[in-house]
């Protein structure tokens, strides 16, 4: 089973950390509203991680606040109280590409849901803090693409993410520059459960 996860270190900020601050609220166990608001893995997290571990008799490593085996543990979790069922899951793919055609290695595209005010505003952000800044940008997952430039993102539409059938879909691509060049913007409705939506980004 492929986890909805990444490890995570002590006082990580990013999406992965949102992710699972979603996951462990669905799972009944809510981190402080302060650590969720900043996307940050800091103590309650920690707490709310070591308790799962805890609960599941499982080794816990002290280097990191979220290893590979806690990761699957809450995808099976997840998983098994229908949170994850097929009917419930989309997966995007697609190959990046240079302006001019070869293919892009190593890079990172990232999926948000948009509500009306990411709308208005997503073609003029220009940085992953922007994003956040913005509001109206419900992150859904990412991935990095492959020596043959191709990257699969898998997300739910559970209590995980919600994202509106009204409402469209964005893919970005952060560069290094932690720059956000805007890949595609299309309708939720576009994707169909269980199959994947194809594309080429440049």
């Amino acid at each position: 089973m492929n986890t909805i996860l990444k490890p995570i270190a002590l006082n990580e900020q990013s999406y992965n950390v949102s992710l699972l601050h979603k996951a462990l609220a669905a799972l009944g166990s809510p981190v402080a509203k302060g650590e969720v608001d900043q996307g940050k893995a800091g103590s309650d997290t920690l707490k709310k991680v070591r308790a799962l571990q805890e609960q599941c008799n499982m080794a816990v490593d002290e280097s990191v606040l979220l290893d590979e085996a806690t990761a699957l543990a809450i995808t099976k979790a997840l998983d098994e109280r229908g949170l994850l069922a097929t009917s419930r899951s989309f997966t995007v793919t697609g190959t990046v590409r240079f302006g001019n055609g070869p293919v892009k290695k190593r890079q990172k595209p990232l999926a948000f849901d948009l509500d009306l005010s990411g709308v208005s505003v997503y073609r003029r952000v220009k940085t992953l803090a922007k994003i956040k800044k913005s509001g109206g940008f419900e992150y859904l997952g990412e991935a990095v693409s492959d020596n043959q430039g191709n990257y699969r993102i898998t997300f739910s539409t559970g209590s995980l993410a919600r994202p509106n059938a009204k409402r469209p879909m964005w893919l970005s691509m952060p560069s290094k520059e932690n720059k956000s060049s805007v890949l595609r913007a299309w309708s939720i409705r576009r994707i169909i459960p269980t199959k994947a939506w194809c594309g080429t980004w440049t």
